[in-house]
C-alpha cells in the first residue's frame, strides 16, 4: 500500500517512468460541477490512491518489466 501516491508518481516520473494521476471522476470536473450526482465514493477513493502507468499496444516486454521493477523498487 502506498502513504502517498503524489511523491510516488514524482519519484516514477523522476526515473523515466511516466505516471500520472489516475481520470479524475466527472462529478469533480468543472463542466459537472452542478450536475447532480448520487453517492461516487468509490470513484473518490480509486482517484486519491490511484496511478495510470504506462501502457500502450507498442510497449515491449522490457518496457513493462521496467515499469514493474520501478514501482515494485519504491514499494517495497
Amino acid at each position: 500500500r502506498c502513504r502517498d501516491v503524489s511523491a510516488l508518481i514524482r519519484d516514477l516520473n523522476a526515473a523515466g517512468i511516466q505516471a500520472r494521476p489516475l481520470w479524475r471522476p466527472l462529478h469533480l470536473q468543472p463542466a459537472f460541477r452542478r450536475a447532480q450526482t448520487g453517492p461516487v465514493s468509490v470513484a473518490e477513493r480509486l482517484h486519491a490512491r490511484g496511478l495510470s502507468l504506462p501502457c500502450s499496444v507498442g510497449i515491449t516486454p522490457e518496457e513493462r518489466q521496467d515499469v514493474v521493477d520501478a514501482v515494485v523498487q519504491r514499494l517495497s
